[in-house]
């Protein structure tokens, strides 16, 4: 998020100065354009403590804190549902069928991997290694990653997904996975979303992360796996997370009509992992 922020600061005509207070009033003025653009606020603190931790500072942000505590009033949390997987595979085929393979790929690939929304959304092609016949995602700038000066891995072992893998590898060798901003990310999200007749707002880019970790640990029953691929501190962290995944999920009813287009929309998804496979 702070590159992000670096990256992205001249085009807002944003500056940096020396002066902490005028930084302050800078990184307020990015906070007010992430609102704008529809970011969410996790991102917003995301970023203020990745510059005081960056800089190695404390209690330097002021204002910026209390922009990003109004934000957090006006915006009060709600658990993100996980994204059921006939909804996950209906939203790779609505994509599909718009042209945009990449953000399809992004969102299979994050639902396998349990890959928060940063991480999806940055995941880089030379963090993709492997000869073919398998991968591994390597993550090196994750919220644990940072906070414990290590290195994660994600063995990949899908075989539609390494189909995916290997395809986003023939079309390009460099820059992100996904190739897309955050911003424009979140605009095709909830474009594509909405298509489905889903509340965008319910249904988050989090909801991957949490489908995923949902849908595994209800296909193989095993906590000590949720807990590697999701890279939880504890076992107990493992088993609140997918616990209270199953009981969103259990919440969570489609009508008969939403069931056949999201059927029909995931042969759409399917027919496209097929055809890149052979």
């Amino acid at each position: 998020m702070v590159n992000y922020f670096f990256w992205l600061k001249p085009l807002l005509g944003l500056r940096w100065p020396l002066d902490w207070r005028a930084r302050d009033v800078s990184v307020c003025g990015f906070l007010e354009a992430m609102w704008g653009e529809g970011e969410t606020k996790a991102r917003a603190a995301d970023l203020i403590s990745g510059l005081q931790w960056h800089y190695e500072v404390r209690h330097v942000m002021p204002g910026a804190w209390r922009k990003y505590q109004t934000w957090n009033n006006a915006e009060p949390s709600e658990q993100t549902p996980p994204m059921p997987v006939e909804a996950l595979l209906a939203l790779a085929g609505h994509a599909s069928l718009c042209g945009d393979h990449f953000f399809a790929v992004t969102i299979f690939v994050g639902f396998h991997a349990f890959l928060r929304t940063g991480e999806m959304l940055d995941l880089q092609m030379s963090q993709i290694r492997g000869d073919g016949s398998f991968f591994t995602l390597v993550l090196t700038d994750t919220k644990t990653t940072k906070r414990h000066h290590t290195t994660e891995y994600i063995l990949l072992e899908d075989e539609a997904v390494l189909s995916c893998v290997r395809w986003a590898r023939r079309q390009k060798q460099f820059g992100r996975l996904c190739g897309a901003s955050p911003s424009q990310f979140r605009k095709k999200w909830r474009c594509y979303v909405s298509a489905l007749h889903l509340d965008p707002d319910v249904f988050a880019p989090y909801s991957v992360r949490r489908g995923g970790a949902t849908y595994d640990y209800m296909q193989s029953g095993s906590l000590d796996r949720a807990l590697l691929r999701g890279r939880w501190q504890s076992l107990k962290a493992a088993r609140l997370y997918v616990r209270q995944g199953e009981e969103l999920l259990a919440k969570t009813a489609f009508s008969a009509q939403q069931h056949a287009h999201f059927a029909a929309l995931a042969l759409v998804f399917r027919t496209f992992i097929q055809r890149i496979s052979t």
